[in-house]
């Protein structure tokens, strides 16, 4: 059961790696990365219960049909906000464009 888990886990992308195992998904983001948007996320609580212990902050940014929900992972919480207001507006661009096709 548990090389059934690994094997999930290494095929994973980064929104299911940090569903599966919010904790290792975490430990293992390389430390020059500023911050991270997960798209598709379901569920998000076990994700920010995890992010808290390691000093991260994450906020919703929003849903997609395609993509589900959207969110954004930031040590600084200015730095946060300006992410999420990137994505947001990122997504609105996004929706628009399905509209118009």
């Amino acid at each position: 059961m548990k090389d059934h888990f690994e094997k999930q886990y290494i095929a994973a992308t980064n929104a299911e790696k940090a569903y599966l195992d919010p904790e290792r998904f975490l430990s293992e983001l390389d430390r020059s990365i500023k911050f991270i948007v997960l798209r598709g996320v379901n569920d998000w609580y076990r994700i920010q219960k995890a992010a808290k212990k390691f000093g991260f902050l994450i906020e919703y940014a929003g849903s997609l049909r395609v993509d589900g929900n959207m969110v954004v992972i930031d040590k600084n919480k200015k730095a946060l906000s300006d992410h999420v207001n990137k994505v947001k507006i990122q997504a609105e661009d996004e929706k628009a464009a399905v509209r118009k096709a």
